[in-house]
């Protein structure tokens, strides 16, 4: 990822305005990662990956959408921006709150 942001500096150079997004685990009941937990944690089989303890930066597919479209069209917006929700979640607080939000 350093090399690809870094990539950018050249842009920035020139005066372009650049908009560096670093994006989290998109979750989308209808794609991605969240449509492929799913089934497992409705068959009361979902848990943690790993120990559990890694953290996951994530964010809402339709904050997503709103955040893209905000470093379009607002010249304010440059640089790097952390497009996850505001609280990222350790595997195990993420497994159980699935597994409740499901009525696992």
């Amino acid at each position: 990822m350093k090399d690809w942001e870094s990539a950018t500096a050249k842009a920035e150079a020139l005066g372009i305005r650049t908009v560096r997004l670093r994006i989290g685990v998109v979750l989308d009941p209808e794609g991605g990662a969240l449509k492929e937990m799913l089934l497992p944690f409705r068959m009361h089989a979902g848990g943690p990956i790993g120990d559990g303890r890694q953290v996951m930066a994530w964010i809402h597919h339709e904050d997503m959408v709103q955040l893209l479209l905000l470093a379009l069209d607002d010249d304010r917006v440059e640089g790097a921006v952390n497009a996850v929700a505001p609280h990222p979640v350790d595997m195990n607080t993420f497994a159980e709150t699935l597994g409740k939000a499901l009525g696992s």
